[in-house]
């Protein structure tokens, strides 16, 4: 475990990004959330690339030449609860896009921590960069919602925020806690069953298997070379395969968003114990033909860019401030009297 930094920490000890902040006297332009939003504003969006580049190749401790998006990475988690591929960002040329309409949104955001809190959603959720998005998101939040004053508990904050596991006891701008993601996948359903006509009992809850396992719970899980396909169809469309059934949470989304419930209904089935829709992926996806194969990436493109796009607006949300209270961060005065959990 790193030791907890002091205010009285020397300069030595603070991690390169601190240093570089403090070296060029940030918090004399970003100062405070009033003087960082108007910096942000300034900001085209190359400049605002540059601005993200610079934080995220600092913060993982790379040179320049290396720094930028880039990457089809994956977001895996392994705990109790789950094992194995936690979310799937969008495909590499949608995230761009989708990074300048995060520039557009938080420009347009009032309150600091709200739009701290919408830059981290977004960051974390089109995940541009190989590696560091979780540190990038907490400093980013931090200077959009408390700015940088170059003050001993400031360094100490912004030191704290980029480790990478005490960090996020800090804050954590991730949709993924507190039930943000799955509010909004709900939204998302509920959206889509008056888009495609599906009905309480024709709706694929969740969809299982896919990967060529005897049952929809068992097997070896992300193995492309194992997912069942049909006749007519090609090593692009088991990539486009694996890529949505990889991604468990959004799985069923997608297949709503691409098809009719008539195309579903052969392959659903009920769990028996608590009455659960799930679509058995294992012959859906058997069942696809070649053109099929299209119009589920197509959907899958779809379901994720929607998805971005609410966390974008969560600001106008009725509902926003309790968002974002349920993030309770930790504010720069108040980090030392914080318990910490121990590492």
């Amino acid at each position: 475990m790193n030791e907890s930094l002091s205010p009285s920490s020397s300069q030595e000890s603070l991690p390169t990004l601190v240093r570089v902040l403090d070296r060029l006297k940030a918090e004399q332009q970003i100062g405070s959330p009033e003087a960082t939003a108007s910096f942000l504003k300034e900001l085209d969006y190359e400049d605002f690339r540059t601005w993200l580049d610079t934080i995220n190749g600092l913060a993982r401790g790379i040179p320049t030449p290396e720094r930028g998006f880039g990457g089809g990475t994956v977001v895996y988690q392994k705990s109790t609860v789950h094992d194995g591929i936690l979310y799937q960002p969008p495909l590499e040329d949608r995230r761009e896009p989708l990074m300048r309409d995060t520039l557009d949104a938080i420009k347009d955001i009032e309150d600091p921590a709200l739009a701290g809190l919408v830059f981290g959603f977004a960051l974390n959720a089109i995940h541009p960069y190989p590696d560091g998005n979780g540190r990038t998101a907490r400093m980013g939040y931090a200077l959009l919602a408390h700015g940088y004053e170059g003050t001993p508990e400031s360094k100490q904050y912004y030191a704290k925020l980029l480790e990478n596991r005490e960090g996020r006891d800090v804050i954590n701008p991730n949709p993924s806690t507190h039930g943000v993601d799955s509010l909004m996948r709900m939204e998302m359903m509920f959206t889509l069953v008056d888009m495609q006509g599906y009905t309480a009992d024709t709706i694929p809850q969740a969809m299982w298997g896919g990967y060529g396992a005897t049952s929809e719970f068992e097997g070896a899980l992300y193995d492309p070379e194992g997912i069942p396909m049909g006749p007519d169809t090609d090593s692009n469309d088991r990539a486009i395969a694996n890529h949505v059934l990889s991604d468990t949470r959004f799985a069923h989304l997608v297949v709503m968003r691409a098809f009719p419930p008539e195309r579903v209904a052969p392959y659903l089935k009920t769990r028996e114990h608590d009455g659960l829709n799930y679509l058995n992926g294992n012959a859906f996806i058997s069942s696809l033909s070649h053109e099929e194969f299209d119009a589920l990436l197509k959907g899958s493109i779809a379901v994720k860019n929607s998805y971005i796009r609410r966390l974008l607006t969560i600001a106008e949300r009725p509902d926003s401030a309790a968002i974002l209270k349920q993030y309770a961060p930790v504010t720069p005065a108040s980090l030392g009297t914080h318990a910490l959990r121990s590492s």
